[in-house]
């Protein structure tokens, strides 16, 4: 298991484009590209989040 699934460039690259400042249409086109590609991308991210709701959630 990886401890990130963007890099920080990526991430800064995402950020800026959900706040809608401008961004390098080539770099932004590789990440989302990517992120519509790899369908395990989406479902190891999916199961990632409901495994970490389950564990701080527990109360035990």
């Amino acid at each position: 298991m990886r401890a990130y699934i963007f890099t920080d460039r990526e991430r800064m690259i995402l950020e800026a484009f959900l706040i809608g400042k401008k961004v390098d249409k080539t770099k932004l086109s590789k990440i989302l590209h990517r992120i519509r590609k790899y369908r395990t991308l989406f479902d190891d991210t999916y199961l990632y989040l409901r495994v970490r709701k389950t564990i701080t959630t527990d109360t035990t």
